[in-house]
């Protein structure tokens, strides 16, 4: 029973990593775009 809690707490704990390092990497993107539209902007 606790193996299995380990593993489901294990999983939970990857997958919370993953959706944090896209939305990261969404960010990052979103901060490209939008100094390349200030540059072109003046």
């Amino acid at each position: 029973m606790e193996s299995k809690v380990g593993i489901l707490v294990g999983l939970e704990n990857a997958r919370t990593q993953a959706t944090t390092a896209r939305a990261l990497k969404n960010e990052m993107e979103l901060m490209k775009e939008m100094r390349r539209f200030d540059f072109f902007s003046f």
